[in-house]
């Protein structure tokens, strides 16, 4: 996966929902980190929602177990972790 795939990837797609294995492996080696900002009509679909608490507009996505126990492990650095 290059930087635009990295940066294209949508977990949101029906794609990556159905089968989302082949999209995490490329990406765990393009950018293990990655940062998933909502595109705001996904924004303005899940706000439309009564029942939704208040959506984020972004999130974050940790593939590989050493950064996800660092982030776990590290509250000050990961507050919302």
């Amino acid at each position: 996966m290059t930087d635009t795939a990295a940066q294209a990837y949508n977990p949101l797609s029906p794609a990556a929902i159905a089968d989302p294995e082949p999209h995490w492996r490329r990406l765990r080696d393009a950018d293990p980190v990655h940062h998933f900002p909502l595109p705001p009509a996904e924004v303005e679909r899940i706000s439309a929602n009564p029942f939704a608490a208040e959506p984020t507009t972004e999130f974050w996505t940790a593939l590989r177990h050493a950064d996800v126990v660092r982030m776990l492990t590290n509250p000050r650095e990961f507050p919302s972790a």
